[in-house]
């Protein structure tokens, strides 16, 4: 919800060609996504993977650069509304991303990733959050009733592993919608 990451963004018909990390994702693999995700392979034995896979004439490097330069950029909107949130509610990240895209995600993203009071990565967890047991682990960690917790999500897969954990959650589309979706919820989270 933060950064476009590798998620196609919403294209209308007759929209500009698609952004390298779109194809990309169309050409991933779960398996390989997830063993990248929980630390069972190297981001460059999965880009070697894929472009073994995908047939395409291009270098790891390169691959690497495509992938990465969809973490530098941020949701319009969504930054806002973690700063109206902070200080007023306990904010906890938990993603699904390589340990090199976190260290990437660092550079570029570090005032936002400071607004979070816990952070919690799937390669720590050795689970994604399409699996309800890192929900799990992580409200066991921070201590809190999940009745007490509200995920935002861009992935329906999550929404439904955290309602499993007992989490309710939020579908994210864009950061107007997930503003009133907190208003509807009583949560204002003070967007200027």
């Amino acid at each position: 919800m933060l950064i476009p990451g590798l998620k196609a963004d919403n294209e209308s018909p007759g929209a500009a060609p698609r952004a390298a990390g779109d194809v990309i994702l169309e050409r991933l693999v779960a398996e390989d996504l997830q063993g990248l995700c929980v630390g069972d392979m190297t981001e460059e034995e999965f880009c070697r993977r894929l472009l073994d896979r995908a047939g395409w004439p291009t270098d790891i490097e390169h691959l690497r650069a495509a992938i990465r330069e969809r973490f530098r950029g941020q949701v319009p909107g969504t930054a806002d509304v973690l700063r109206g949130l902070a200080g007023r509610y306990r904010l906890v990240l938990m993603t699904d991303h390589a340990h090199e895209w976190i260290e990437d995600i660092r550079i570029y993203h570090r005032e936002i990733l400071e607004l979070f009071d816990r952070s919690f990565f799937s390669y720590h967890l050795k689970r994604t959050k399409a699996d309800p047991a890192a929900f799990r682990m992580v409200l066991s960690m921070i201590g809190d009733d999940p009745a007490e917790c509200l995920l935002i999500d861009d992935e329906q897969a999550n929404l439904s592993a955290a309602a499993a954990a007992g989490i309710e959650g939020i579908l994210f589309n864009n950061a107007t919608q997930l503003a009133n979706a907190l208003a509807d919820r009583g949560i204002n989270p003070k967007v200027a």
